[in-house]
């Protein structure tokens, strides 16, 4: 996604993966981007790692898990920095024009719009 003109993340030391999976909750979570409940019922991203010895697993709501795909431009990414990546690098400059920005769904971009007006003290 090299045309994006506001991309975030970028991790010089990424967590070894052992495994992902879009598995539907069963208990509800908390989002480790957002912070907002995964609910019974709802799909999420599971991801369990290995970083610095220690076994970690970050359970991740769709809708982040899309912006961050789309913001992130194919580099990486450090878990639990999604929305302050976005507050720090993306939000001054990113219009509803911007590449990254159009190809996300409704839900997204309305969550992204959110979280903008927030930054924005609006």
């Amino acid at each position: 996604m090299a045309e994006c003109d506001v991309c975030i993340g970028g991790c010089d030391d990424p967590m070894e993966m052992i495994s992902q999976s879009t598995p539907t909750c069963r208990l509800p979570f908390k989002c480790c981007e957002c912070r907002r409940e995964i609910a019974k019922g709802e799909k999420y991203e599971k991801m369990v790692g290995r970083y610095d010895g220690q076994f970690l697993t970050y359970r991740t709501c769709l809708t982040c898990v899309e912006i961050r795909t789309a913001f992130t431009c194919g580099k990486g990414w450090m878990f639990e920095s999604l929305w302050e990546e976005m507050s720090e690098y993306a939000f001054e400059r990113l219009t509803t024009a911007s590449p990254c920005f159009t190809k996300l769904s409704a839900k997204a971009k309305t969550f992204v719009l959110e979280r903008w007006r927030e930054w924005k003290g609006l």
